[in-house]
């Protein structure tokens, strides 16, 4: 397995809580490479929202290019808008929206790969009609489309809102306590969602009808973390699982919502868990501060990254194009960690690979037609040979005298 030390902000004495990547309606999301960082209160920096930039050619994430202080405290929670919308955070007694400033042609230049941004966050003028005066928020999550926004709440309240409308799709009161994690299937049509000592709970929010299903766990586990996969070929649930102080992953059948198997990926509980864009990866990280990379189509550990942080690592997110994973830590460090892709077949690969295939069936053709004695090699014209007589085709042949 791969040994890296990954990049980390400058040590400037920031203590953050928070973070996700950043998207922005200009920003492509081959080469999106911002991130955004909720810091704490100290004695010398007020609470914030940090906009950092990660460089991938020197494996370092910057220090703040962009600061916005925050009146209501520390940013505890955040979700970013997939599509560029904005980022709702939640801190102690509320959840509020930043949108991205306006800006012109000037404001995102794009050249060689690279970006030179200059953004600049502000309070959204749209009021969150149900997520005001609610308390604290222990998850919050977009889906894939950004079509719905969901939140979970450390009152235990589940509440699901179509977007941008806010009409609320889903509100249950005390649906579980103390959760732990939830996230929304890629067709937007369910919601997982855990909780400490509870079982994992799955809600039909396509049309609002409520509890669909529980999961109950078996003697002796404790189910942390959920993930839907990502590739739009296997729906499957993945459910994070402690058992014996090990770590598991449990799979189960969306058709069915049966378990299909647990796998031990490692000797201490799961503290984190992300699923890739693309769905090709799972994500967990330890106590120890370590992360895997597995590969769902084998459920097997393609990379293992040693000390990334020094302390438990308590978040996970890949980067838009699936190159790298921001990771934080119960220390409030945080870092950014490159994800060995050489085992990943890049598109031109894919395109020399039946270009040759092409090429092999047209060289075996020719072989065939040069140098067979098949069907091709039959005689053509009138010097066949064999040819029956004429007569025995129906011929009359005889010589009329003029």
């Amino acid at each position: 397995m791969a040994r890296s030390m990954p990049a980390g902000p400058s040590k400037d004495g920031s203590l953050y809580v928070s973070g996700a990547w950043a998207t922005h309606h200009r920003i492509e999301k081959e080469i999106a490479d911002h991130v955004f960082l909720g810091r704490l209160a100290t004695e010398d920096k007020e609470p914030g929202l940090v906009l950092s930039r990660y460089d991938s050619k020197a494996g370092t994430l910057s220090s703040a290019k962009a600061e916005f202080l925050l009146e209501d405290g520390a940013p505890l929670k955040m979700a970013v808008h997939p599509a560029g919308d904005g980022v709702i955070i939640s801190f102690a007694d509320s959840c509020s929206m930043f949108e991205w400033e306006d800006y012109d042609e000037n404001d995102i230049r794009s050249a060689k790969g690279s970006l030179d941004v200059r953004l600049k966050l502000v309070p959204a003028e749209r009021v969150l009609s149900g997520l005001e005066d609610v308390g604290p928020q222990s998850c919050l999550t977009f889906s894939q489309d950004g079509s719905f926004f969901a939140s979970g709440g450390e009152d235990g309240g589940i509440r699901v809102f179509e977007w941008p409308t806010m009409d609320v799709i889903l509100d249950v009161p005390k649906a579980q306590q103390n959760f732990t994690d939830m996230d929304i299937s890629l067709d937007s049509a369910f919601l997982a969602t855990t909780s400490e000592n509870s079982p994992c709970r799955v809600w039909d929010i396509s049309s609002g009808s409520g509890l669909l299903s529980t999961l109950p766990y078996e003697a002796g586990e404790k189910f942390g973390f959920c993930r839907f996969s990502r590739d739009g070929m296997k729906p499957f649930l993945f459910v994070t699982i402690t058992k014996d102080t090990r770590g598991y992953i449990g799979v189960w059948d969306m058709a069915t919502w049966k378990r299909l198997g647990t796998k031990k990926f490692q000797e201490e509980p799961i503290t984190a868990f992300a699923t890739s864009h693309h769905g090709k990866r799972l994500a967990i990280a330890s106590q120890t501060g370590d992360i895997s990379f597995i590969e769902v189509s084998k459920m097997e550990v393609h990379q293992r990254l040693r000390l990334a942080h020094i302390a438990s690592i308590n978040y996970l997110e890949f980067s838009p194009n699936d190159k790298s994973i921001l990771s934080l830590s119960v220390d409030h460090s945080a870092r950014v960690s490159p994800i060995d892709l050489s085992r990943e077949w890049k598109e031109w690969q894919v395109w020399l690979v039946l270009a040759g295939m092409m090429a092999t069936s047209m060289v075996l053709f020719y072989m065939l037609y040069a140098f067979g004695d098949s069907f091709w090699q039959f005689p053509m014209g009138r010097d066949q040979p064999f040819r029956p007589p004429r007569e025995a085709l129906g011929y009359d042949d005889y010589k009329t005298d003029l």
